[in-house]
């Protein structure tokens, strides 16, 4: 019985992910490179020296430092990205990507919480969501940083319910990671980090208390 259940779930899973994705590919390059996007191609093809009529800067830092004011993570892992390919397709295919894996922190803090039902629902109705699904088509670092959001909220309520080293360790970690993507993610990460810090005085000084 505890399978049959597993595989509904698993294949309902599936199936609004699939929505998902399709969503989130249909008419992909429909619309050409914005301006922002080819300052971020640029800025990954070419992590070092000037970049004629897009920047003077030598290097990826002196951009983002003077240009943007973001973290390198996105650009670095974009460097790696198109060394496979340069299409305009592949180049989008990142925010999906990102989309994706997002998609699956989104369903396992939504499960955590609630149940998977609400979880599989709470996918289906991101992919009909239309400012999602318009931004999931650009290479932009918000993608990589939405992604990184959803997992950072279900390491958050995994640390919350069992406030181990480890948990603490991997919310900890993807918090960092969040902060190398984008520096105004601080404002989400502080709450909750804070959060645990007075769950776990709490429950200090009540095992001490107990004792």
């Amino acid at each position: 019985m505890l399978k049959r259940f597993q595989r509904k779930e698993y294949f309902c899973l599936a199936a609004v992910l699939l929505v998902f994705l399709l969503m989130s590919l249909y008419k992909l390059t429909d619309a050409p490179l914005w301006y922002d996007e080819v300052v971020e191609f640029y800025y990954s093809k070419y992590l070092s020296g000037p970049i004629q009529g897009v920047s003077i800067y030598n290097s990826l830092y002196e951009r983002l430092q003077f240009n943007s004011f973001q973290p390198p993570l996105y650009n670095l892992i974009m460097h790696v990205w198109l060394l496979f390919s340069e299409s305009e397709w592949w180049f989008r295919f990142s925010g999906v990507v990102f989309g994706f894996i997002g998609m699956l922190g989104l369903y396992a803090c939504m499960k955590m919480i609630t149940n998977w039902k609400v979880a599989v629902l709470s996918v289906f109705v991101s992919s009909f969501i239309y400012e999602l699904m318009y931004y999931v088509k650009e290479a932009a670092e918000y993608n990589l940083m939405l992604m990184l959001l959803y997992w950072m909220l279900y390491f958050y309520f995994r640390t919350f319910r069992d406030l181990t080293l480890k948990n603490i360790g991997l919310f900890t970690g993807i918090s960092v990671i969040l902060l190398y993507t984008q520096y105004g993610t601080v404002l989400a990460i502080l709450p909750l980090a804070i959060a645990l810090f007075i769950k776990a005085f709490r429950q200090k000084d009540k095992s001490f208390a107990e004792k």
